[in-house]
C-alpha cells in the first residue's frame, strides 16, 4: 500500500483533520488540549484518562493515565487535586466521547480531550511506557485505516496487535 502523507506534518495535519470533523459531528462542546499545552503541564495537576481498549493498553500508555473504567469507578478520587482531566484514545473520537460524557456527569470539573490523541501525542515526541513501566516508541493504531497518520521521523511505530 503507497503511503498516502508525504511526511510527518501531512500525516499529523490528516489525524487532527479526521478528528475535528468526527468531533464537529458528535462531541462540539468538548474543549481541547494539544500535545504540547499537554506536555507543558506538570505531570502532578493533570490526570490522563486512556479510553482505549485492553489491547491497545497493554501495548503503551502515557505514563500516570488510568483506564476510563477506573476514572468511571472513582473519579471524584482520582479527580482529586488535578487542575484537569485530560481523556485520549488513538484519534480523539473515542476520547472526545468519554470526555462529553465525563463532563456531562461532572459540570464543575476542568475536562479536555488530548487533540489527535496517542498519534498527535507521538508526533510531538510525548512519551509512552508499556505495561510494565518502561519506555517506549510503540502504540497501537486501534486498526490498519490509522496508521496512514504515523509519524515516521522521530522513531515511533504503530504496531497491530497480530504483527
Amino acid at each position: 500500500m503507497a503511503e498516502e502523507y508525504a511526511n510527518d506534518s501531512e500525516r499529523l495535519n490528516g489525524v487532527i483533520g479526521t478528528y475535528r470533523a468526527k468531533k464537529a459531528e458528535e462531541f462540539p462542546n468538548v474543549e481541547d488540549l494539544t500535545p504540547a499545552e499537554a506536555l507543558s503541564l506538570s505531570p502532578e495537576s493533570v490526570l490522563f484518562v486512556d479510553a482505549r481498549s485492553d489491547g491497545e493498553r497493554a501495548m503503551s500508555t502515557i505514563p500516570g493515565a488510568v483506564t476510563k473504567d477506573d476514572f468511571l469507578q472513582n473519579s471524584t478520587k482520582l479527580a482529586a487535586g488535578k487542575d484537569v482531566v485530560v481523556t485520549y484514545c488513538t484519534v480523539g473520537i473515542r476520547g472526545g466521547r468519554l470526555a462529553k460524557q465525563i463532563k456531562d456527569a461532572h459540570p464543575d470539573l476542568k475536562v479536555k480531550n488530548l487533540e489527535g490523541a496517542i498519534i498527535a501525542w507521538a508526533h510531538a515526541s510525548g512519551p509512552l511506557v508499556d505495561a510494565n513501566g518502561a519506555p517506549t516508541k510503540t502504540f497501537h493504531p486501534f486498526g490498519p485505516g490509522v496508521m496512514k497518520y504515523t509519524p515516521k521521523e522521530n522513531g515511533y511505530e504503530a504496531k497491530l496487535e497480530d504483527q
